[in-house]
């Protein structure tokens, strides 16, 4: 499974690489090459990179064995040709289950290459062929005059498998074609970017709040053994001896948006959409229309009358929201500054 969880791991990366680069990128292709290529070939998902993602791992080994002991009786050849044998004897079956759930923290920043926490980034994408820690990176590439460097170019090369020789762990592919990061790619970016990613910050707008994606492995290798003492009416010994192993793990992705808070809210009613345009109206007192009541207990003041809407007076004034809402956390528009070169 160490194997399986590096390629897992590898993969996510690199399609986080990529959505960044394609984020920072977006706002220039929109205005070169119009909004329909800018979705096609620069779309993302708007990550919120000051967030941990999850990768929950749930590994589950059965071990079976099964023994099986039986006498055969074979009966007599009717005149069609048919024969009918009848088996009788013991069996025994025996299983094992152990399970294992790990939860990881993945941190939506990551880097692919020897770039290191709270350091300025790295430019290769790889680590260097001879390093002590060289086991640990995805890609590893010799010294050479053009290495891969962190550009939108370079990262789309590892995400379609075009650079093979410097993959350090199995590539993923998700119904025969496409590699996981590719098909992380294209489902969350070009995808549902569609929903709300446009020149402007549309009310039509749905936005993604928490993203969720659930991967299987099932390994279930077996022998079985089976001897038979044939006689010319009973088979006096008929073993069958079985063993297998079952290995199965289940690999879940969970990935944050900046709106998961909305979306985390929203399922419990406490995601509130606020006034767009001013401040929110001031809540309006309960008012009555009538003639004057004897004021509450404990009360100074007479509650005053009111003129009843169309009698002459002003009509009551009802509370009236703006003609735009937003959500009132914080929602900013996708950030389309390119980072600083390294």
């Amino acid at each position: 499974m160490n194997v399986v969880f590096k390629a897992l791991r590898c993969e996510i990366i690199t399609f986080l690489e990529a959505n960044r680069m394609r984020r920072a990128q977006f706002a220039r292709a929109l205005k070169d090459y119009g909004y329909e290529t800018a979705i096609e070939h620069y779309s993302f998902i708007d990550l919120d990179e000051t967030k941990f993602g999850a990768l929950q791992v749930d590994l589950k080994t059965i071990d079976t064995v099964g023994l099986t002991l039986g006498v055969d009786w074979k009966a007599s050849s009717v005149p069609s040709g048919n024969s009918e044998t009848w088996h009788l004897g013991p069996s025994y079956t025996g299983f094992k289950t152990y399970t294992r759930t790990t939860t990881f923290a993945l941190p939506q920043d990551a880097k692919l290459g020897p770039s290191k926490r709270n350091k300025r980034p790295a430019a290769n994408l790889a680590g260097g062929v001879g390093d002590e820690d060289a086991g640990f990176f995805c890609y590893l590439e010799p010294q050479t005059p053009t290495p891969l460097i962190r550009t939108l170019a370079d990262v789309e090369l590892l995400v379609a498998h075009q650079v093979p020789e410097v993959e350090k762990f199995d590539r993923i592919y998700v119904d025969g074609k496409a590699t996981l990061a590719q098909w992380l790619e294209i489902t969350i970016s070009r995808e549902m970017a569609k929903s709300w990613l446009a020149k402007g910050d549309y009310m039509e707008a749905v936005y993604a709040g928490q993203l969720q994606y659930s991967f299987a492995l099932d390994i279930k290798p077996g022998i079985d053994l089976k001897y038979t003492l044939v006689a010319s009416t009973i088979s006096p010994l008929v073993p069958d001896l079985s063993a297998s192993r079952e290995n199965s793990g289940t690999f879940t992705l969970d990935l944050n948006t900046l709106h998961v808070v909305a979306a985390a809210g929203a399922r419990n009613g406490s995601a509130i959409i606020a006034s767009d345009i001013g401040p929110p109206p001031a809540p309006v007192a309960f008012q009555v229309w009538g003639p004057p009541t004897t004021p509450p207990p404990g009360s100074h003041a007479p509650v005053p009358r009111q003129p009843a809407p169309g009698a002459g007076g002003a009509a009551a004034p009802s509370p009236r929201r703006g003609p735009g809402v937003r959500l009132e956390y914080p929602l900013p528009l996708p950030s389309l500054v390119s980072p600083a070169n390294p």
